[in-house]
């Protein structure tokens, strides 16, 4: 864990960059969050906790930029009527955007594995084992504004298959702007499921604003779009690290 603090010595942006505080006064590695929002004109409250480490979005200052370690991320979502359902049960998710360099062409790269709630042909909901990587570059053309690209490859089921498993070949493009007070991350991903006559794309937008060492909210935004359902959703977050 202590390869994603920062230190004086390595870190993913260049040498130009405001030095780094010190790991110490980086947030504490667990979280608790909760969320309300809207799906799908449906309203929800999310619950989630997370006892590992550390995302994009989160308090950056003490980690590494561009880095994500998390384990056992777990979400609950809470609907109208007491309608309760695990939104997702993430085992494990790393990520890595290192910014290429003039002399020095590093790759950024993902994978993560656990069940998540997905838009299928028939369904707004549907609950999906997975396990998914990726690999691209990375490129800071401008101080503090981390653009990148990931191809990506995931292996799925869900009941709405029609084949017990797929193999879904994908594309992700982002950006992370950092700022004083927090992240800004815009992302684009399709994903076609060949197997199975399916497609999804999700276009999202995550604002995060640190009120302290320990306590983030954040404002999140998603459009998705597949074969025969179209959706929005959107949620403002608490989250404690403790």
């Amino acid at each position: 864990m202590s390869a994603l603090k920062e230190n004086s010595t390595h870190t993913n942006y260049d040498a130009s960059q405001t030095l780094p505080l010190s790991p110490e006064l980086g947030h504490r590695s667990s979280a608790l969050a909760i969320s309300i929002g809207q799906e799908y004109e449906k309203d929800f409250i999310d619950l989630r906790i997370r006892p590992a480490y550390h995302g994009l979005t989160d308090n950056q200052k003490g980690f590494l930029r561009g880095a994500e370690i998390n384990f056992f991320d777990l979400g609950v979502r809470i609907f109208e009527k007491n309608e309760v359902e695990i939104e997702q049960f993430e085992l494990f998710k790393i990520i890595s955007l290192s910014p290429r360099s003039r002399f020095f062409p590093e790759w950024s790269w993902r994978v993560s594995a656990g069940l998540e709630n997905v838009i299928t042909s028939s369904s707004a909901r549907e609950k999906a084992i997975f396990v998914e990587t990726g690999g691209g570059s990375a490129v800071e053309v401008i101080k503090n504004h981390l653009s990148y690209g990931l191809l990506t490859a995931r292996a799925e089921h869900n009941s709405d298959f029609s084949e017990n498993l797929d193999l879904i070949p994908g594309l992700e493009v982002g950006h992370l702007w950092h700022q004083n007070f927090g992240v800004l991350q815009l992302k684009l991903s399709s994903q076609h499921m060949s197997r199975n006559d399916q497609y999804r794309n999700i276009a999202s937008l995550i604002q995060s604003v640190s009120l302290s060492q320990n306590a983030t909210i954040k404002l999140e935004l998603q459009r998705h779009l597949s074969n025969h359902i179209q959706m929005t959703e959107a949620a403002l977050s608490f989250t404690h690290f403790f």
